[in-house]
């Protein structure tokens, strides 16, 4: 016996957009669909197999621009033998969403073969706020990939709790504890680092790098080294808050 793989004519190749937006930021989903057959598809094309759409969504706190809205239908109007075509989506994420930093947004897109749907992707952006340069805070939180809005709840408490004002720097958005592309920088912003987790890989790499900016800021200030299930995160998260001189 001899198997036979049946595919449909159209599919989509790549459904992409960045994995982080912070509130009232904009960025762009990048749909790109591909004709395996040797047909040509679409409402525009001639001796066209059949129409082709795109049907987006996004979750609340996200809208298609300009249209604000969440939900986006696209007709594809000509798909050629053999090619693929890229299509792109604005969105913002609502600037309301400080109401929820570090939770996951979702966003998908559903692929439409004369009106039935064929395929069907869904991902997730997080919300990320940016770092705010020339601030002077007493604290400067760190994230990473693994912090969680749980987490960054627990963390403003403790911060209002002891009246402190903070800073966040997360290590996905700024690819990695400083920002090689720009001249954003935390160095002699903050009185101290705090490092919610260490699970990520990237920011135990570059943990002599953030040694090194509190060295040249002056002698630190006596740290302190808070147990490992602090707010109850269990024994994988560490937490560092290490103090330098303004």
């Amino acid at each position: 016996t001899k198997s036979i793989d049946v595919q449909f004519p159209i599919r989509i190749e790549s459904a992409e957009a960045r994995s982080w937006l912070g509130p009232g930021e904009y960025t762009s989903i990048t749909i790109k669909v591909r004709n395996i057959s040797t047909k040509p598809y679409g409402w525009n094309s001639t001796n066209s197999r059949g129409t082709v759409s795109l049907l987006l969504w996004t979750s609340a706190l996200m809208n298609f621009v300009p249209q604000r809205r969440r939900f986006l239908r696209f007709q594809i109007p000509n798909l050629k033998p053999g090619i693929c075509v890229s299509y792109r989506f604005n969105i913002q994420m609502n600037p309301i969403a400080t109401t929820r930093l570090f939770a996951n947004e979702e966003w998908g897109v559903c692929l439409h073969l004369r009106s039935k749907l064929i395929e069907y992707h869904r991902h997730e952006i997080k919300i990320v706020p940016r770092f705010i340069p020339h601030k002077r805070t007493d604290v400067c939180l760190v994230t990473s990939k693994h912090f969680t809005n749980p987490n960054f709840v627990a963390w403003n408490q403790v911060f209002v709790d002891l009246d402190l004002g903070y800073n966040v720097w997360d290590i996905e958005r700024y690819s990695g504890i400083h920002d090689a592309k720009s001249r954003i920088t935390w160095v002699g912003t903050v009185s101290h680092l705090v490092f919610p987790t260490f699970q990520d890989e990237k920011l135990q790499q570059q943990l002599d790098f953030a040694a090194t900016c509190l060295h040249i800021r002056g002698t630190p200030s006596d740290p302190m080294l808070w147990s490992d299930n602090f707010l109850g995160y269990g024994p994988q998260h560490g937490i560092l808050v290490t103090g330098c001189k303004n």
